[in-house]
């Protein structure tokens, strides 16, 4: 594949209680919601049967997020991203910087309780619903960001002289 080391590496990182918090809060509340309900008509029993397949499969959405976000490498070298997932099917994406149209941050206000962000980079190259890469989970998303930036500056700054 790329024999020269890469300038930036960043690996997606899965917290637990933000992806809780942010897919299963308002589940949650339905949850309190229904039990008051079951209590009120006297069927615990059902009520407890709905949570365990609640948690069986909060469990097994958890267990497959975590081993999602620990396959996916986005690689920065002088002039290229290479994102790879090798997660159950095996997928490499190369950008070159030429290509990329724009690169954002996104962070929703939980985000930025846990110190969270997404990196999003828009390219030329590609369809139109595959036309970059997201990077999600990014710890000290703002200094990952101006790393990215730095590393296309220089780019810019050869690609010149």
């Amino acid at each position: 594949m790329e024999k020269r080391e890469p300038k930036l590496v960043i690996k997606s990182e899965y917290n637990y209680l933000y992806e809780f918090l942010d897919r299963n809060a308002i589940t949650v509340i339905i949850l309190i919601i229904l039990l008051y309900i079951a209590i009120q008509a006297n069927i615990i029993l059902a009520y407890i049967l709905m949570l365990g397949v609640y948690i069986l499969f909060l469990i097994l959405t958890t267990v497959y997020n975590k081993l999602k976000y620990n396959a996916n490498v986005y690689k920065f070298y002088g002039d290229k991203i290479i994102y790879t997932d090798s997660f159950i099917k095996k997928e490499t994406k190369r950008i070159k910087f030429e290509d990329i149209k724009e690169i954002t941050v996104n962070q929703t206000f939980l985000q930025r309780f846990f110190k969270l962000g997404t990196i999003i980079i828009r390219s030329n190259s590609g369809t139109f619903f595959n036309n970059g890469i997201l990077i999600f989970g990014v710890k000290n998303v703002d200094e990952q960001y101006k790393r990215i930036e730095k590393i296309i500056e220089e780019w810019q700054g050869k690609r010149l002289k």
